[in-house]
Parts: C-alpha cells; sequence; structure tokens
C-alpha cells in the first residue's frame, strides 16, 4: 500500500486479516498523514506481518511496488468521497502489471470486476478478507492473468501516448490566438 495511512482505507482491517497466515507481508510506504492518525500508525505497525517502508518519493514507491503481488486500494464504502476513487496507484498498478486489491461498495470494485484486473474482497469484515487472501495465495495463476489483463488494459486504454493526442486535439481546437 502506498498513500495516506488513514482509518478510511482499510488498512487496520488487512492487518488484522492476515494474523497467522504465514507467507504474507503488508508493506505500507506513507504519505500525507497528520498528527492525529499518529496512535492509528502506531497500533498498525504493532501487527507482527506489517511493515513500514516510511515516507517513500514517488520513484521509491514504484520500485517497491514491483516486488509486490498485490496493491491495495480499499475506500470505505460508507463515505460518500470514496464512492468513486480515482487513484493514481491503480492505474500504476496496472502499469506495473500488478492486480488491485480492492473492496466492494465503490466505483473501482466494479471498474477491477469488469475488466478482471484484480481482487475485490469486504471492506471491514476480516474472515472474508482472509479467505479472500487464503483463496488468492492457492490460486496464484489468478494473480497473473489478473496483471496480464491488467497492463493490457493500461496499454490499449489508459496510456499516456493516447491521452496526449486526446489532449492536444483539444487544446488545439480550442486555442485563442
Amino acid at each position: 500500500y502506498s498513500g495516506r495511512v488513514g482509518k478510511d482505507r482499510g488498512l487496520m482491517e488487512i492487518a488484522q486479516s492476515i494474523q497467522g497466515l504465514e507467507n504474507v507481508r503488508f508493506e505500507i510506504a506513507n504519505s500525507g498523514n497528520v498528527s492525529f492518525e499518529d496512535e492509528f500508525m502506531l497500533k498498525l505497525f504493532e501487527y507482527p506481518n506489517v511493515f513500514s517502508l516510511g515516507n517513500l518519493t514517488h520513484e521509491r514507491c514504484i520500485q517497491e511496488m514491483v516486488r509486490s503481488d498485490l496493491l491495495l486500494a480499499f475506500y470505505n464504502p460508507d463515505l460518500i468521497a470514496h464512492k468513486h476513487p480515482n487513484s493514481n496507484k491503480v492505474f500504476e498498478a496496472m502499469m506495473l502489471k500488478i492486480p488491485i486489491f480492492t473492496n466492494f461498495g465503490t466505483s473501482l470494485s466494479d471498474f477491477v470486476v469488469k475488466h478482471k484486473i484484480g481482487i475485490v474482497t469486504e471492506y471491514s469484515r476480516t474472515e472474508i478478507i482472509k479467505d479472500t487472501i487464503r483463496d488468492i495465495k492457492r490460486n496464484k495463476s489468478k494473480l497473473e492473468t489478473y496483471g496480464d489483463n491488467a497492463q493490457r488494459l493500461y496499454i490499449e486504454a489508459y496510456n499516456w501516448k493516447k491521452y496526449a493526442n486526446v489532449l492536444r486535439k483539444i487544446y488545439i481546437k480550442h486555442a485563442i490566438y
């Protein structure tokens, strides 16, 4: 996970869910934290298989993502602001061929299911999250398929070259001389 470490990102739920699972590491690169979240962060990193990578540059986050099996993008579906998340990390994961691990109740989950680019589970039901992670560990080939789908989608629909041309046409059409 990379981004703001907060109570509304499902981080504690993931930390609790992976307890007792062998060979599961939850690595977090945090940014944008404010002091009221310090106590939350301390509790989060008490879990034995949750690790802080600290505050990393964007380039360093990308380097760390490459080593990942999944990229976490959980959003509290009870918050209106989380109904339609549009996170850069999702597109970065797609670019890097890494499946997204998200939760139901957001437009992101619909996107992930529609394009078969990751795994979707419950937001706060730790036993269901744990079962989902166990299933992922048993079916690693799913991760490869989702990663392939994600990278293909990124190349075909979300790459910069494609959008650079779209933006160029818009600017030319609406240019004021």
